[in-house]
């Protein structure tokens, strides 16, 4: 099992030893088999998409983990091999109390108002993860606050 804390991925980018850029195989020995991964792969092998409880890691390249996140009921549910300290991480968590609690700690971010949807806002922090939330409820649509949590790595440009 695997220990991490989501402060120290607020501020790191990392959970433990698990990154983006992180082979897939060292993913396996770290966590173990996915419990549950994106079809319509008929294996884990060749899905681009595993799933430890309510985080996803995300293979662009089939290789290397490309993308952590989470937008599920529990955004800090790793299941029976990532245990996630979820610090202050739940859904509909306040913007606003999300800023004083990272202030609290002191970890840098930015604010951005993502030009396609201005019902959202983005606290990205100093280690490129972004905590997405919404700032008004639309009709039909989910409730104001945090709604999903990413790291993405850039793709890598061919030389």
């Amino acid at each position: 099992m695997i220990k991490a804390s989501m402060l120290d991925f607020a501020r790191t980018g990392r959970m433990g030893p698990i990154h983006c850029g992180l082979p897939r195989e060292d993913l396996r020995k770290l966590l173990g088999d996915p419990p549950n991964w994106a079809a319509p792969a008929s294996s884990a092998s060749r899905a681009k998409l595993w799933r430890y409880g309510d985080v996803e890691f995300h293979f662009f390249d089939l290789q290397n983990v490309g993308m952590i996140f989470s937008d599920h009921d529990n955004l800090a549910d790793g299941g029976d091999t990532l245990c996630l300290d979820p610090w202050v991480i739940q859904k509909e968590l306040p913007r606003a109390q999300f800023e004083a609690d990272l202030a609290g700690v002191g970890i840098d971010f930015v604010f951005v108002h993502p030009a396609f949807d201005p019902s959202q806002s983005i606290i990205l922090t100093i280690a490129k993860v972004n905590f997405l939330f919404i700032e008004k409820q639309e009709s039909f649509g989910p409730p104001p606050g945090l709604c999903s949590w990413s790291i993405t790595e850039p793709p890598s440009v061919p030389a």
